[in-house]
């Protein structure tokens, strides 16, 4: 049996916030070890909104929505990356775990959101 979409959603985005959580939270060079964890999380992220977008907008605003998808994940990488490094100069690098983690913590809850307001309107 195959694991579906919303469960592998789901423990990606829990992986992201865990390995987010040990390069924020752990000591010195260790905090690396976060890293692959949390690479490891987000590399299904995006395939598995775009494969659940149909069940999420219905089939007539899968396109318009997976094209404004593609659209956020190009202007938001550089944007976030952008604003990352201005505070990271202005309040040290210390903040760039702070930062990832509370990205992560906020796409986890947005899918959570999201993949509940789901449900019910399937109903």
């Amino acid at each position: 049996d195959s694991v579906p979409p919303t469960a592998v959603l789901e423990g990606s985005c829990l992986l992201l916030v865990a390995g987010t959580a040990m390069f924020w939270l752990l000591p010195g060079a260790s905090a690396v070890a976060g890293l692959p964890v949390a690479g490891l999380g987000s590399a299904a992220i995006f395939p598995m909104l775009v494969a659940l977008t149909p069940a999420r907008v219905g089939a007539t605003g899968t396109g318009r929505a997976v094209g404004a998808s593609i659209a956020a994940a190009g202007l938001g990488g550089p944007v976030a990356v952008a604003v990352f490094g201005v505070m990271a100069a202005h309040l040290g690098i210390g903040v760039l775990g702070v930062c990832l983690f509370s990205a992560a913590v906020a796409m986890y809850g947005v899918n959570r959101v999201l993949t509940t307001v789901t449900r019910r309107l399937a109903r």
